[in-house]
């Protein structure tokens, strides 16, 4: 797959020639050493305040399968949110000050979460876990918006051709964390979920909490040194307020562009179906302890390491189309192992996680092949379609995973297996057809400019 030129002159779809705005010269070490170190931080900060540790701290409240799988698609939810990053950062007039402020609000709102683990701040299970439900909102609103603005203002630092090899070491930075901190923090205590009938682990618990919230807090000093480079948009389109219909329909006319993200979609509601189910179906049909799920965890980011190498390898030297062509089929045959583990055997999961490490190719390949279709610069909104539009997806599939889970528990009771394997299946097909949308992605996928020939790009 052809890469973009990264000279200070370009062209748009028609090949005629726009001008660009001069960049100050950049230490690509320089950048890579403050993102790496960011990303490392970040990685053991987000896994100490989310994901296990929160979903095992939010299930001793008892909530039902459809109350937890809001608690499990909220994150995604709000990507939506992500749509109005542009127009923020055209308001605030740069896109590390829109990072950063959006990003400290997200600290800011997460606080609530441990406040739950005391008695004194809490009501009753149900409304304690609604808290938390808005604390988590509140927080991934403000981090949605965040991140997009992040990326994209990395995407103008970073040469196009090098995508591949940038965002795999950055990736790995957070693979190794995901592989070491939660297993080991997990040892401390032997079952988190018993954390309101006992003291001890309710304060591993805040202590935890309060520790990955500052690691959180840590990651912006690094970043702070990269360049503030300004978006290259027409000077008429960046005093817009908001983002337009006729935007959207620009960039929706953009063919490569277009099947990237239905595919990106398609995934998305594949494995949004599944969230709720995979996470119950582990602790209640399973009843594997938090040590087990973090052990097959870490397998899994274990296995991911050497494919983010080889995704980022490949991004750079063949393109991304490829890859994901002939991974996501593959990382598919997942499901294979969840319809095979039973509770006398449950050690088939471990073949699910273990083939779940072609992620780490596909996340790269992914993201980098929207990155080259969309427009260099001002393409928020093509990453905030991708993020907000699959997480609305994953999460609307997700509320609809756990409702069909309870209807389909309550009508086979004495079998309960039937239900979460029904949606096993349908998950199964949903995901092995992801891939079939990127048949119509061209080979070499151009990267055309929102606008006239006349209007600002970058290279």
């Amino acid at each position: 797959m052809s890469r973009a030129n990264d000279s200070l002159a370009g062209a748009d779809a028609r090949g005629v020639s726009f001008p660009v705005t001069s960049r100050p010269v950049i230490d690509a070490l320089d950048v890579t050493r403050a993102v790496v170190i960011s990303q490392f931080l970040f990685a053991a900060g987000h896994l100490l305040t989310t994901g296990g540790f929160l979903y095992y701290f939010a299930n001793a409240l008892k909530p039902t399968a459809t109350m937890f799988s809001v608690l499990l698609i909220v994150p995604e939810l709000c990507e939506v949110v992500s749509l109005w990053c542009r127009p923020i950062i055209i308001r605030l007039g740069s896109r590390k000050r829109t990072w950063l402020c959006f990003f400290l609000l997200a600290r800011f709102a997460a606080l609530a979460i441990p406040l739950m683990a005391f008695p004194q701040f809490r009501f009753s299970n149900t409304v304690s876990f609604w808290i938390i439900v808005v604390a988590l909102a509140v927080s991934s609103l403000c981090q949605s918006i965040s991140y997009v603005a992040y990326l994209s203002w990395l995407s103008d630092i970073v040469p196009r051709k090098s995508f591949g090899s940038f965002f795999a070491l950055r990736r790995l930075a957070t693979l190794v964390i995901m592989v070491s901190i939660p297993y080991l923090t997990s040892l401390l205590r032997g079952d988190w979920s018993h954390w309101q009938s006992s003291d001890d682990i309710r304060w591993a618990y805040v202590t935890v909490f309060l520790t990955g919230g500052g690691l959180l807090l840590l990651t912006a000093i690094p970043l702070m040194r990269l360049p503030d480079i300004p978006v290259s948009w027409n000077e008429q389109e960046g005093r817009r307020t908001r983002w337009s219909r006729e935007l959207l329909h620009t960039i929706w006319k953009n063919r490569p562009l277009r099947f990237v993200l239905i595919s990106s979609w398609w995934l998305a509601a594949a494995q949004g179906l599944t969230q709720t189910v995979f996470y119950l179906f582990q602790t209640r049909y399973l009843h594997l302890p938090i040590g087990v799920y973090f052990l097959m965890a870490a397998l899994m980011y274990s296995m991911q390491i050497p494919f983010n190498w080889i995704g980022g390898y490949l991004s750079d030297r063949i393109g991304d189309r490829g890859p994901l062509l002939i991974s996501l089929p593959l990382v598919s045959l997942a499901m294979i192992f969840w319809l095979l583990a039973t509770p006398e055997h449950p050690e088939w999961l471990y073949g699910a996680y273990a083939v779940w490490g072609l992620f780490g190719l596909i996340n790269i390949c992914e993201r980098n092949l929207l990155l080259r279709v969309a427009p260099r610069s001002d393409n928020t909104i093509p990453l905030a379609l991708s993020r907000g539009g699959g997480g609305v997806l994953a999460a609307l599939a997700g509320l609809a995973g756990g409702a069909l889970l309870d209807s389909l528990l309550t009508h086979n009771a004495d079998a309960p297996h039937v239900a979460y394997r029904s949606l096993f299946v349908v998950s199964f097909i949903l995901r092995v057809t992801a891939p079939l949308w990127l048949l119509k992605v061209t080979p070499r996928p151009q990267s055309p400019s929102y606008h006239s020939a006349q209007k600002s790009m970058p290279a």
